[in-house]
């Protein structure tokens, strides 16, 4: 089920935006635009999350919870606070340990259609 982005002047809690649901990947857009996006992501403990190999760098951001993230043959593990920029055209595999949210931000280059070419 789509979810409308948040609407625009209103106060909200980034946390809350988006729930968790029993054994599943729950993602909430809060901004998107074609010059990128921003998504909340609630991910149930054991889940796994797979970015295939995007054009853009993507900036990840431990809301709540702990996470093991792997970026091409790099583990990393994040907790609360933390985050870590992926690289473009590296594919990565998220895997909530502990029920997670992240904040999830793509921003893509101004002269994009000039470099997708």
């Amino acid at each position: 089920m789509e979810h409308p982005e948040v609407a625009k002047g209103t106060i909200f809690t980034t946390s809350e935006v988006v729930e968790f649901d029993n054994k599943k990947i729950v993602v909430r857009t809060i901004i998107n635009k074609p010059t990128g996006n921003l998504s909340m992501v609630a991910i149930d403990t054991g889940q796994v999350m797979e970015r295939k190999a995007v054009l853009f760098d993507t900036y990840l951001q431990v809301i709540e919870g702990l996470a093991r993230l792997s970026i091409g043959n790099q583990t990393f593990i994040l907790k609360n606070g933390q985050s870590i920029i992926i690289s473009a055209r590296i594919k990565s595999t998220l895997t909530a340990t502990i029920r997670l949210k992240i904040l999830l931000a793509i921003i893509k280059p101004a002269n994009m259609d000039q470099r997708v070419q």
